[in-house]
């Protein structure tokens, strides 16, 4: 059943059912995408996107979301990795599918690399990716409804941690940066 993206508020993994309707999966192997951490101390619980090869890559879809036109929203979250090898991939894409049964029909919006290095959920940046240059998928051009997070398979391991995804419409002013005391 599609939801609106006020009906959901801010999507964190604090609870064992926050991934109850998510559509997990992976290409070619086995890293399936999980509920990572702990209960205790600086690491929180977070969603866990990841591939141990070059032929693998992992995907976490978000349910239906109840939209009129997608291209007025964008998607923000919080990301990082802990992996700090120089050949490890340590980046996420993010898109839109308009199938979740067929990932053919996913359109990449845009990559976030150079995921910043965290041991716990502290160092974790907030990213923003609006929707309003997405255009339909690439085979049939349908429009889209679902959220999907890639960790795309690369010349080795890849993680990614996401949390706190929030999908609203995408402001009519830009939101202030760089500002100074």
């Amino acid at each position: 059943e599609p939801e609106t993206p006020e009906d959901m508020g801010v999507i964190d993994f604090t609870s064992t059912t926050a991934l109850g309707c998510w559509t997990l999966g992976c290409m070619n192997g086995t890293s399936m995408p999980t509920r990572y951490g702990t209960a205790t101390g600086k690491c929180k619980f977070l969603l866990r996107i990841f591939n141990t090869t070059s032929t693998d890559g992992a995907y976490a879809i978000m349910p239906p979301l109840e939209v009129e036109d997608i291209n007025k929203y964008q998607i923000s979250f919080d990301a990082c990795t802990n992996s700090t090898a120089a050949t490890n991939v340590k980046s996420i894409t993010v898109g839109i599918i308009s199938n979740g049964a067929d990932l053919s029909t996913f359109a990449p919006i845009t990559t976030i690399t150079n995921l910043n290095y965290t041991t716990d959920s502290t160092g974790m940046f907030r990213y923003t990716v609006p929707f309003d240059s997405y255009d339909g998928d690439f085979v049939t051009g349908a429009k889209g409804n679902q959220v999907m997070f890639l960790s795309e398979s690369g010349d080795n391991f890849n993680e990614a941690f996401i949390d706190n995804i929030r999908l609203e419409l995408i402001p009519t002013c830009a939101a202030p940066s760089a500002v100074v005391a």
